[in-house]
């Protein structure tokens, strides 16, 4: 089975088990990709890189980008926590007319909540980020294993090319 080093970088993405198109995006026709992984601690680095360069493929703003990042990297460390390594988890983007929706599923079956953080808490803040940086998130059962979860997250359409 391949890892997300063998896809990480460009040219190497036979391994990748995606869906994206070799196409540029248009806002008639939705543009998607799935990457299946394993809740390793390399993981979230690898799909930060291949999640900001496949929505700068699609004309994405770099803050876009990175907010997509960000959100994949804490659902993941979480699926990690909370599953163990070696977990299968699955990270999709879509690009829209409206946005990107990013979702992030893996076989735990807690929902995301909101707790009280302390001072020196390295962990708890997912929803704190959901909440901050997209424009609508959410929750359902059923992720990358019956018994999971799927945590999704739209975020505003920036085009760099466009300046919108």
């Amino acid at each position: 089975m391949a890892t997300l080093r063998d896809f990480a970088s460009p040219g190497r993405a036979a391994g990748i088990r995606s869906t994206a198109p070799a196409c540029k995006p248009t806002v008639d026709e939705p543009l998607r990709c799935v990457w299946t992984v394993r809740s390793a601690a390399g993981s979230p680095a690898a799909v930060r890189r291949v999640l900001r360069a496949r929505i700068a493929a699609w004309g994405g703003d770099p803050e876009v980008a990175f907010d997509a990042a960000l959100l994949a990297t804490e659902l993941l460390t979480h699926a990690y926590l909370n599953c163990g390594p070696q977990a299968l988890c699955r990270v999709e983007v879509e690009r829209e007319a409206w946005g990107f929706r990013l979702t992030v599923a893996d076989p735990h079956p807690a929902m995301p909540t909101r707790r009280r953080l302390g001072v020196w808490d390295e962990a708890g803040c997912s929803v704190r980020l959901l909440e901050a940086l997209a424009l609508r998130w959410g929750a359902e059962a059923g992720g990358a294993e019956a018994a999971g979860k799927r945590v999704w997250a739209e975020l505003a359409v920036r085009c760099a090319a466009c300046g919108e």
